[in-house]
């Protein structure tokens, strides 16, 4: 059966509350963003009066709070503005040298747009939007009170916008998408255990990787992805690992949300099936009428001429092996699989076996053909139960993480073949990914 592609929608979301928290806990109150020893914080002509070493800096003073709105994400930024200065008269009789400081407030609004590129790096253009002054900016000088209202307007506007690039930078590092999908496309190549008993893997073949621009949308940045991807579900041994294939460039286009329709091939071989009918059947004693009993010892499974073929061993009245043949089918209105067409042989060589062959049939022959009727619709409630499992807070990288549901579930095809069932699967549902700070995984 070729691997069918399925294509899974997966809306992805970053929380920009969840960033303002991030954003307040690396950029703590009190921390200089900018410091300047080259400001000049004095009228240059008082330069020829003294020797000055002068410094700014400006200083997260309180919380940044970030709001999304239609365009971008915007950051009220309080700051402390504080220019310090030590100077030494020209004429050391005059006085020795002396420290001025003062302070002011300034609380700015900035836009930053984000947009993604192919190396999954984001792009910022942030810009001030508006600002407001709190408490002035005054310095003493030699006696002298100066209101240094002109520096404002001049010189400290003028450094404001240097801060940006390093408020985007923290910004940023809370949303590592690069590396987050990165190791999320590594993780969901390997092989997933579902279930443990029997033991149920899911694997996937990425083959491409498409994102919309982003948008913001109820307190998100949001984008949109859309994952091809071969995808299967092996019962037993776990799937062959495969050599991974890396992380493409991100293709950005104009994607629609839709609901993801997931075709996916659900295989087990004879020998699994023989060790969970073993489980089933081994050590039972069975009647045969009120007077006889039969003990099943062994049974293996084999696909033959398109046939299922139960091979059985037996003890008891009877000790000897006999084969149960019949033909799978499936009726698509009961959602059931049966064996049709069953027949009974004996080990021709066993003739202890032949003689009390009248036992046999009717009570080994019913039993295999009871034990192969697989009613799917229970089957199906039990893998979405394990898929939902997985998906149901499901951790890809250091922070992202999925969610979702599978919410119908049907059977397309079946075939069996030399090795192995298989039955394709349409289920069809809903997945989505965050990006998580560490404080809401506590």
């Amino acid at each position: 059966m070729k691997q069918p592609i399925s294509h899974i929608f997966l809306p992805f979301e970053i929380s920009i509350q969840n960033l303002e928290e991030r954003l307040n806990q690396d950029l703590a109150d009190g921390k200089v963003l900018f410091d300047d020893d080259e400001f000049l914080a004095v009228p240059r002509q008082m330069l020829s009066l003294m020797q000055v070493k002068y410094k700014v800096q400006v200083i997260k003073q309180g919380r940044i709070e970030l709001r999304g709105r239609s365009g971008g994400i915007y950051a009220t930024v309080p700051l402390q503005i504080r220019i310090f200065a030590s100077f030494t008269p020209m004429n050391s009789f005059l006085g020795k040298e002396q420290t001025i400081e003062t302070t002011g407030d300034i609380t700015m609004l900035t836009k930053t747009q984000l947009s993604l590129k192919e190396n999954w790096q984001f792009v910022t253009e942030p810009k001030i939007i508006s600002y407001e002054w709190g408490k002035n900016l005054r310095l003493k000088v030699l006696g002298l009170s100066l209101d240094m209202s002109w520096l404002k307007e001049r010189t400290i506007l003028t450094l404001l916008p240097q801060l940006l690039p390093k408020l985007d930078k923290y910004l940023l590092s809370e949303m590592h998408l690069q590396d987050e999908f990165a190791l999320a496309w590594e993780t969901i190549q390997k092989p997933n255990l579902l279930h443990d008993a029997p033991r149920i893997w899911m694997h996937i073949q990425t083959k491409q990787l498409r994102i919309s621009s982003f948008r913001i949308e109820e307190g998100h940045l949001r984008l949109l992805s859309q994952l091809d991807a071969g995808l299967g579900i092996q019962i037993g041994e776990m799937p062959a690992r495969k050599a991974p294939i890396a992380l493409p460039p991100a293709t950005i286009t104009a994607l629609q949300e839709e609901a993801s329709v997931l075709t996916i091939p659900v295989t087990i071989t004879y020998p699994v099936m023989s060790r969970l009918l073993r489980e089933q059947m081994v050590g039972d004693t069975y009647e045969l009428g009120k007077r006889y009993q039969v003990r099943v010892e062994d049974i293996k499974l084999r696909y033959k001429n398109g046939e299922i073929m139960a091979e059985v061993w037996v003890s008891g009245v009877t000790n000897g092996r006999a084969f149960v043949y019949g033909v799978p089918k499936y009726d698509r209105v009961k959602k059931l699989f049966y064996l049709d067409e069953v027949r009974f042989e004996l080990d021709a060589s066993d003739k202890v076996l032949q003689f009390t062959s009248w036992l046999l049939p009717n009570t080994i022959g019913r039993l295999i053909q009871r034990s192969l009727r697989f009613p799917l619709t229970a089957k199906f409630i039990r893998l979405e139960s394990y898929i939902n499992d997985w998906l149901a807070y499901q951790e890809l990288g250091d922070d992202l993480y999925i969610g979702g549901a599978v919410e119908k579930t049907a059977l397309v095809d079946f075939q069996f073949d030399k090795e192995r069932v298989t039955l394709l699967l349409r289920l069809e549902g809903w997945v989505s990914a965050s990006l998580v700070g560490s404080e809401e995984e506590e």
